[in-house]
């Protein structure tokens, strides 16, 4: 058995970029000789993608190839890879992003070693428009190769896009996504596997390249965030809904819903008024069950400038400055 399995959801994605995203994978088996790789085209409308792929890439016996003919989004490719993939191992790779395959092999022995259920590793930005890598997304600071834990640390709040998952554990434990899940599977599942999860690594590499695209399927602009601000508002209830058999994992679930309860504030006052956007806040602060001084907890942790605000917003959730600031913070940052 191989040990990494990837899983590149294909919908519409240029063809160059998904070109730079396979040849990757396949550059890096030539090194390790220890990947597998299911690409799954999501019913794109340029059937051009499908044929293309068929004829660049069926003859490699570590990929397999498949087409849905209507789109079902990433979740239903990702579920399709796991069951697929004979791997230890998995990673879903998005289609406009790649990998640098020269830390993969050190990785790779730090997965057998550790067998973890999950393994959060850093990344490097991509900027699409100036055409370069432009910072590295360093995860923690700490200095050791890797380092495993029982519980959620705190520093592990930004887990999305650089993850590992356990393959055997998600199928042992019926992993499945919810119908209502049609954005950020990655989040969904990386937050499914914390809530089960028995042992957990992090490996202070980078080898995940992010494509910072916000014409992207997913929901990549700060603005395609707030018009879809209902959805996130469901997708924290499916989070707080989880069967959460790790008591220890539980305690310290406060801290990541703490984090999205506060962005999910920060969006809220920008598309509704103060009155409206505290009354789904509370329903919501209700449903999480928590007292609201945990809300400080979310203080000191390393986030995103913009969700300052949203503390703001808890601690003074009338104020009439908040709107017209966070206009301005979302014209800056998209």
């Amino acid at each position: 058995m191989k040990t990494l399995g990837f899983i590149i959801p294909i919908y519409n994605t240029k063809i160059s970029w998904i070109k730079k995203c396979i040849d990757s994978l396949i550059f890096a088996q030539l090194i390790v000789n220890d990947i597998e790789v299911v690409i799954v085209d999501n019913g794109s409308k340029d059937k051009e993608i499908w044929f293309w792929l068929q004829k660049n890439y069926s003859n490699y016996s570590f990929v397999t190839l498949k087409r849905f003919e209507d789109n079902y989004g990433k979740k239903q490719a990702t579920l399709y890879g796991i069951n697929q993939l004979q791997t230890k191992f998995i990673q879903v790779l998005d289609s406009d992003d790649w990998i640098d395959s020269s830390e993969l092999k050190k990785i790779i022995e730090i997965l057998n070693k550790t067998q973890s259920d999950l393994f959060f590793l850093n990344y490097n930005y991509y900027d699409n428009k100036k055409q370069k890598l432009i910072k590295v997304r360093k995860v923690n600071k700490a200095r050791k190769e890797y380092k495993t834990f029982k519980k959620v640390p705190r520093f592990l709040w930004h887990f999305d896009t650089n993850t590992i998952l356990n393959r055997t554990f998600l199928i042992e434990n019926n992993f499945s996504f919810p119908d209502k899940i049609k954005f950020y599977e990655d989040m969904y599942i990386n937050m499914w596997v914390l809530s089960q999860a028995r042992k957990i690594t992090y490996i202070n590499k980078a080898f995940y390249n992010y494509r910072i695209n916000l014409n992207g399927i997913n929901l990549s602009s700060t603005s395609k965030m707030i018009e879809n601000i209902g959805y996130f508002y469901n997708l924290i209830e499916e989070l707080i809904q989880l069967n959460y058999k790790n008591k220890t994992t539980k305690n310290n679930m406060i801290h990541l819903f703490t984090l999205q309860y506060l962005s999910v504030c920060y969006f809220l006052t920008v598309k509704h008024s103060p009155a409206e956007a505290n009354i789904l806040i509370n329903s919501l602060l209700e449903k999480i069950k928590y007292d609201n001084k945990y809300l400080f907890l979310a203080r000191g942790m390393k986030r995103p400038t913009s969700t300052m605000f949203g503390n703001v917003l808890t601690l003074r959730g009338r104020n009439k400055l908040i709107k017209p600031i966070n206009k301005i913070v979302l014209k800056i940052r998209d």
